[in-house]
């Protein structure tokens, strides 16, 4: 099985984009991921908080993505979101990246697993198979991006 994690603001939502919407061309983009390596979508963006399952999924259908998501990851307090500064609590990039390995753990489908983790902030303690979208305007549409996610996804294959 492939799993893409996903996140949205600064990966398919743009920062010129309206707030709800998936930007097309990072749609596009993304199904094309979609066909080359037949991934899973689970979902790392914080919209996760906003939608439960079956309103997400619908929403990727309004959107015209090809796959709705199989799940989300689940939820670490930030320090941001924190009251005080608790370092037990981890910053909003730890958060997401314990939130990617908790998954990981409770989901290890007998190691027959290859998976990548796409997101604008930088999570590269999660090592080779985490690929950042640094342009928060251009996303999953920046030059290599989709053949990086592919490579990942298909390494283990």
């Amino acid at each position: 099985m492939k799993i893409l994690f996903l996140d949205h603001d600064g990966v398919i939502c743009l920062a010129r984009d309206r707030i709800d919407d998936f930007n097309a061309k990072a749609i596009v983009i993304l199904n094309e991921i979609i066909d080359a390596t037949d991934c899973e979508i689970v979902v790392s963006s914080d919209w996760r908080h906003y939608y439960n399952l079956s309103d997400m999924r619908k929403l990727y259908v309004e959107q015209g993505v090809k796959k709705v998501p199989i799940g989300f990851t689940p939820y670490i307090v930030s320090t941001v979101e924190a009251e005080g500064r608790n370092p037990e609590v981890p910053t909003l990039e730890e958060g997401r990246i314990k939130e990617i390995q908790q998954w990981l753990r409770t989901h290890d489908f007998n190691k027959k697993l290859s998976w990548c983790a796409v997101d604008d902030m930088d999570l590269s303690a999660l090592g080779p198979n985490f690929i950042r979208t640094p342009r928060i305007n251009e996303g999953i549409k920046q030059t290599g991006i989709k053949e990086k996610i592919i490579s990942v996804l298909m390494l283990s294959s």
